[in-house]
Order: C-alpha cells, then sequence, then structure tokens
C-alpha cells in the first residue's frame, strides 16, 4: 500500500435537478451533495475510501498507472 500518496484527480460536476453530481471517470465514482463543494468534498472521501482498501504489493501502483491517473509516491 502507498502512504502519503498524491494524486492528480480529474473531475467534472454538474447540476442535476436539485443537486450537483460530481464524478472521476479514471476511478469510475460518481458522488452527489445539495452543492457542488459538498459533492466535491464526497468525491474526495469516496476515494480516500477506495484507496485504503489493503492490497498486494503493487496492486495500487497498476490500478493508477492503467488508469492514467498521476500519483506521486513521498
Amino acid at each position: 500500500m502507498l502512504k502519503n500518496l498524491k494524486l492528480t484527480i480529474k473531475a467534472s460536476s454538474e447540476l442535476r435537478g436539485d443537486y450537483w453530481a460530481t464524478k472521476s471517470d479514471p476511478f469510475a465514482i460518481t458522488v452527489y451533495g445539495a452543492t457542488q463543494e459538498e459533492a466535491e468534498k464526497r468525491l474526495i472521501e469516496a476515494i480516500k475510501w477506495f484507496l485504503a482498501v489493503p492490497s498486494e504489493k503493487g496492486k495500487l501502483e497498476k490500478y493508477l498507472t492503467s488508469r492514467q491517473i498521476p500519483f506521486v509516491q513521498s
């Protein structure tokens, strides 16, 4: 597992009726919020949970690379 990982996350937000949807295609995650800021915060939390899942050594790095998600390990 990578510690102190810094990611560049590509995301987009759009108003859908009464709520905001924010999605990150590379992670295949979409979240919703009452405001754009709330939806963006939820996306960050969802990605943190996704990355917190224990995995075999090298599996996370392979995933990030295959999805073209820039990362730096510090």
